[in-house]
């Protein structure tokens, strides 16, 4: 819980499980510990997105 980068690596998981979960835990973390704007947390969604479904296919 020290790091941002706990967030992004939780996320990928929850993604294969729950897809709605997945982009909101991700957009949380970012706005609120990186303090990133949603615009560029989206194209960085979007890369964890495609690697999950990759993994997961």
């Amino acid at each position: 819980m020290s790091g941002t980068w706990n967030w992004h690596r939780y996320v990928i998981p929850c993604k294969t499980i729950s897809e709605i979960w997945h982009w909101h835990r991700y957009e949380i973390s970012c706005k609120t510990i990186v303090g990133l704007s949603a615009s560029i947390c989206d194209p960085i969604i979007a890369k964890i997105a495609r690697g999950s479904k990759n993994v997961g296919a």
